[in-house]
Parts: structure tokens; sequence; C-alpha cells
């Protein structure tokens, strides 16, 4: 099956190991996934600050993050947009607690962390504690994200998520 990612322009930037991810996906996957808003590389301090103020972010700068070093991508089930306040790009009027989103939803979260350890990724659903009491289940880091340079360079975006671009623009 061939899998879409919606919001893929959302992934420019990020780091070409990290894309991988997104290939894959789109090759192997079994539902469509999207690119949250502010999920790829993210450059703007005001932005962090935000995120982190709001409980929506561990990191309090663009340092000590992985999406500061192009080394993260936050990526959900396109189911999951109706749980996804409009402010963030979905169609709720607020955030949706873990225990109200259907089955089906964390069964593709859960589908696409396994995904994406088997890849060699880090996944955020496996972190468990005060801050994410279900995971950080949009997450998906490398690894190695803390030995990127800080600010990240510009990567390419490769031929083949360009296609894919163009081919649901």
């Amino acid at each position: 099956m061939n899998a879409r990612i919606l919001h893929l322009e959302r992934a420019r930037g990020a780091h070409p190991r990290m894309l991988v991810l997104l290939i894959e996906w789109s090759k192997r996957g079994t539902f469509d996934i999207c690119v949250a808003m502010h999920g790829g590389v993210r450059t703007d301090p005001g932005v962090q600050t935000m995120l982190s103020g709001g409980g929506m972010s561990a990191a309090s700068t663009l340092k000590v993050t992985p999406h500061g070093r192009a080394g993260a991508l936050d990526l959900w089930p396109l189911g999951f947009l109706a749980y996804v306040p409009k402010s963030f790009g979905g169609n709720a009027a607020r955030w949706a607690s873990w225990a109200e989103l259907p089955q089906l939803i964390r069964d593709q979260f859960a589908e696409f962390g396994r995904f994406s350890k088997a890849l060699g990724f880090r996944w955020g659903g496996d972190w468990v504690g005060k801050n994410y009491p279900n995971g950080d289940q949009p997450h998906h880091e490398l690894t190695d994200w803390q030995r990127l340079p800080f600010p990240p360079p510009t990567y390419a975006f490769p031929v083949e998520l360009e296609a894919l671009l163009a081919s649901t623009s």
C-alpha cells in the first residue's frame, strides 16, 4: 500500500536520516499520516516558547529540542485531526484527552511507533511520565540528535519526497 503524507512541506529541512521514516512509510504504510503544525524543524524561538509554555514540549529552547536541530518530526494518523484544535491545523475546538481518542487512533499511533522504532528511531510514545502520562505519541527522533549542529544547516529535500509533495498539491 502507498500511504499518503499530508502537509509533507512541514518536514522540509529535517535531517536526511529523519526523512527516511517518511519515505519508507509512504511505500509500506497502512494508513495516511500528517506532519503536525510545528512538527518539523523549528527555527523560531517564540514558537518553542509557546509550545513549552503550553506543555506541548519539555524543551524550553530550540537548542535543547531535537526539532531545533532538524532531528525530529511530529507525525500523527490522519484520523487524529478530528481531535486536534483548529489553531493547530485540526478540526476540534480543543485538544482531546488520550481517554477520549477512539481505539483505532491509539492503535495507529502504536503501529506507527513500532514502525519507527524498527527503522532505528526513538519514539516518544515510550516516554511515560509527568509531562506525558500516555507518552508523546506523535514524536519521532534520531537517537543521536544531540550531536547534530545547532543551528542546523539547510538540508536538501530528497527527490522522492519532492515527487510526493508535487503529487499531493
